[in-house]
Order: structure tokens, then C-alpha cells, then sequence
């Protein structure tokens, strides 16, 4: 059965019993190293990690050698579990497209063990990829609890970060929620790792404190690349001509990478010409997000914007812009041209 990642994560606080063999399957290693975690400490509570009855099979399998921890009653607690990482044995390689004998017989084997797990022992399977055309993939999902880890897409962000901010008894300000999503703007997957590990240190910064602003997460993000991008990119669609100077100055001059800025500054600014697109052809702001799947907190400031850029300015601007992308890679110029391309649509601004 397959089961989201934070859906599995959520029946864990029920008294729902634990599968005997769990597949944690995804390319998202917040997720597969959380699922995995909070199992053992599911399974092991209240012992620390230290203290868990846990084997691990990471490379060169002994597939004999598994058989044997499987079925061997633990000496401490009454408990076990065994994580499975090995890849060639989760996934051998193929040749002309079929898997060895030898292979197939390891798979087979393992498919066997999984089948009759003693009720003392927990299997766990981790991997960031299975070949769904191969038949422990196939047995895993049909037959036993396979929990899917994909990277968080941004338009989804918002309950994550309540959710996560509750772990910590605490909640988010309307600003403060703002300004991370902010933040998040021109990403397509959220990078979770890094983000929940900057929310360990707001929750560290507020103390008891449990209302999060936007002042507490710029004082605490402030330090990210993506923080620094997005007030350049703040400044410019505000019209704040020498603050989006200033910045760009700063940043010219700390030798911060001209691609990682325009990056940034491309996505709002063809949100900007979306925005100004739609208002001439007379769609509101919710159209507007349903018709182009934009997150409604993007679509909202990206339509506040177009009501002070002209359409043909946004344009020029975006097309300026893909331009400078393709020619600093060439050794044209770089800052300075960029300079010019932004005082150009500020000054367009009404």
C-alpha cells in the first residue's frame, strides 16, 4: 500500500500497530531520514538511538547473514528492526535488460524473507529509487506499507511550515508565514532539509516566544542566498530605485554569482508581465492564479506590481533580461548591464 510520507508520519501518533516490513521510497531525504527515525523511535521508545537493537545492511549483503538477524530473537527488550540500503541487493544491475541469475536469486530471497517477518522484528527499506519494473518494487507496494518521500512542491509549502511550527508549540504571524513563502518564490521543489534545519534555530531565536513574525525569520534567514535575492527582487518590484541599487551594489561587490540574482529577479519579473498580461484582458487575480497554477500568495503580489509597471515595459524587461542570461555566459558583461536593464523598468514605473 502506498502511503504519502507526512500522511505515514501523522498515523504514527495513533495506535495504529507498526507494519512488519515498511518501504521508504523517494528522492527527498528530509522525508526518507524522518520516516525512518521516527519509526525506531516508534519501535524502540522510550530508548535512545544508542540503545536500539538495529542491523543495518548497507553493501555486500549476506543474504544468509540477514535470514539469521531476522529470525533471531533480540536479547534486549524483546525488540528489533533491520534496515536494508544495500542497492545492489534492492536493486541489482541489468544486462541487455535482465537482471543476473544471482540477482534474481537475492531478490527472491529477500522477497521470502519479507513474507514471514517474526512479530519482533521491523524490516525497513531505504532507498531514493526502486525500478518500478522489477518485482521487488511491484511486491513492495502491492503487498506491504510503501511510503512515498517526493520533494515538497512550494504551492504546498504553507501547511508544512504550520506543521512544522507546532512541532515547536508555536504558530506563525500572517507576516511571518508571508516572508518565508516569500523567500520560496522562484523555487519548484522546497529545499526541506535546509529550511527545517533554519526553523530549529527560529525556535531557538524566539525562545518562549511562541509567535513567529516576519522580523524573526529575516533575522534568522537573513544569511541565505535566497534572502538576499529576494530583497533585490522585493526592491525592484516595489519601484525602490536606490535600495535596489544599493543591494545590487553589495552584492557586485562580494562577488556573489550574477546567475543565482537574475534567477531570482527573471521569476518575478515574468510574473510581473503575467500579471500585467492578464489585467488587460480583464481577469482578476484569482483567474489569474487558476489560469497559470500560480501559488495565490505569488499571484498576489505579482498582480499588486503590475498595477504600477506597463505591460510593454514588464516586456522589455524579461526579454532584456533571457538576453543577459545568454550573453554574460558568452564573457559579456554582467552587474553593470543588469543595472541598466532594472533602472529601465523602474523608471517605467507609474
Amino acid at each position: 500500500m502506498k502511503i504519502e510520507a507526512a500522511n505515514f508520519l501523522a498515523q504514527l501518533h495513533t495506535d495504529q500497530p507498526l507494519p512488519r516490513v515498511i518501504a521508504i521510497v523517494g528522492e527527498e531525504t528530509y522525508y526518507r531520514d524522518k520516516v525512518r527515525r521516527s519509526v525506531l523511535a516508534k519501535i524502540f521508545a522510550p530508548a535512545a538511538p544508542a540503545e536500539y537493537e538495529l542491523t543495518t545492511f548497507s553493501e555486500k549483503t549476506d543474504v544468509d547473514q540477514l535470514e539469521n538477524i531476522l529470525n533471531t530473537y533480540p536479547f534486549f527488550g524483546g525488540k528489533s528492526a533491520v534496515l536494508i540500503t544495500d542497492q545492489e541487493l534492492l536493486a541489482p544491475r541489468e544486462r541487455e535488460g535482465k537482471v543476473s541469475k544471482a540477482g534474481e536469486a537475492r531478490l527472491q530471497k529477500l522477497l521470502t524473507l519479507l513474507s514471514d517477518v517474526p512479530d519482533f522484528c521491523t524490516v525497513l527499506i531505504q532507498a531514493a529509487k526502486l525500478d518500478g519494473r522489477q518485482k521487488l518494487s511491484k511486491t513492495l507496494q502491492k503487498d506491504y506499507c510503501f511510503v512515498t518521500c517526493t520533494p515538497l512542491k512550494a504551492y504546498r509549502l504553507e501547511p508544512w511550515l504550520r506543521d512544522q511550527a507546532q512541532q515547536h508549540g508555536a504558530a506563525f504571524t500572517r507576516d511571518g508565514m508571508e516572508r518565508i513563502l516569500s523567500y520560496m518564490l522562484n523555487v519548484d521543489t522546497v529545499p526541506m532539509q535546509l529550511l527545517a534545519g533554519e526553523i530549529e534555530k527560529l525556535s531557538l531565536y524566539a525562545g518562549e516566544r511562541k509567535a513567529w513574525t516576519g522580523e524573526d525569520v529575516d533575522h534568522i534567514f537573513a544569511a541565505l542566498p535566497e534572502a538576499k535575492n529576494f530583497a533585490l527582487a522585493e526592491a525592484l518590484m516595489n519601484g525602490e530605485t536606490a535600495n535596489f541599487l544599493n543591494l545590487l551594489t553589495v552584492e557586485r561587490r562580494k562577488g556573489t554569482n550574477l546567475m543565482a540574482v537574475l534567477g531570482m529577479l527573471l521569476f518575478q519579473v515574468r510574473n510581473l508581465l503575467a500579471a500585467a498580461e492578464c489585467r488587460r484582458l480583464g481577469l482578476n487575480k484569482d483567474s489569474m492564479a487558476r489560469r497559470l497554477q500560480m501559488h495565490p500568495f505569488v499571484a498576489g503580489k505579482a498582480w499588486a506590481a503590475a498595477a504600477h509597471f506597463p505591460e510593454m515595459a514588464a516586456y522589455r524587461a524579461v526579454r532584456d533580461l533571457d538576453q543577459l542570461s545568454v550573453d554574460f555566459r558568452r564573457g559579456g558583461r554582467g552587474f553593470p548591464r543588469l543595472e541598466e536593464i532594472a533602472v529601465q523598468l523602474l523608471a517605467s514605473r507609474y
